[in-house]
């Protein structure tokens, strides 16, 4: 990428601001490398830098977000609620969990809504995953702020959520266990050619999916602001 003239010197420091130099997507993006992403998937990853407690919900956000990842047998069902900062930082401040056995669409559900409503005084925006096109009409009915959404490629749900780590620009409740579990232990599918992270249940991948749901417009800006970057 140094080598790339139709760069201006200003356009090549803000872009690179967004990159951990050394990392692996430091040498793939701008070193130019060929390289296959293995182990870890977010070294940046830092308990003492991204990890916060937060025991009383005060309105320091401009929007609220929840993202959610259903889950019946084999997987679990995990909601991230999500506060949005007036410069685009975020902050993770809940999250539900259930990896139970023999959970049906009905409890799955129940579950969602009252997640919702616990946190409805905030008219958060939720974004599920529209796979399962039952449940979001369901939701729809009940809550009109559920929205359909086109899934970002998960590779780039990956790279977007490690800058964000890399730029400081998000902080987790330090209550949120089964996020921090989550990115602690996210690896790399060595056998795969396509960059693509680990889901085999050997750990856990449903808040992952949950935690990126609710984070859909935060990445869909950061795509706009780095094609702004390049394009000035």
């Amino acid at each position: 990428m140094f080598d790339n003239r139709a760069f201006t010197e200003q356009q090549l420091e803000l872009f690179l601001a967004n990159y951990q130099e050394g990392s692996m997507w430091y040498r793939r993006d701008i070193l130019g490398e060929r390289i296959s992403l293995t182990g870890s998937i977010y070294p940046n990853f830092d308990h003492k830098k991204h990890l916060n407690n937060i025991t009383k919900l005060h309105k320091p956000f401009v929007r609220y977000f929840i993202g959610m990842d259903w889950g019946y047998s084999g997987s679990a069902t995990a909601f991230i609620l999500v506060g949005e900062h007036i410069d685009g930082s975020v902050q993770v401040l809940d999250e539900f969990y259930d990896n139970s056995d023999m959970r049906s669409a009905q409890d799955n559900l129940k579950q969602a809504l009252d997640f919702i409503d616990k946190h409805r005084h905030y008219y958060p925006v939720v974004y599920p995953d529209s796979a399962d096109v039952g449940m979001l009409r369901d939701l729809q009915r009940a809550y009109p702020m559920v929205h359909n959404f086109g899934k970002p490629k998960i590779q780039d749900r990956i790279r977007l959520l490690d800058k964000l780590l890399v730029l400081d620009a998000i902080k987790i409740n330090s209550v949120c266990q089964h996020v921090i579990s989550s990115l602690d232990n996210a690896v790399f599918d060595k056998m795969s050619m396509y960059n693509l992270r680990l889901d085999n249940g050997t750990y856990n991948v449903d808040s992952l999916d949950a935690l990126e749901y609710a984070l859909t417009d935060i990445f869909v800006r950061m795509e706009r602001d780095e094609l702004t970057i390049l394009h000035k």
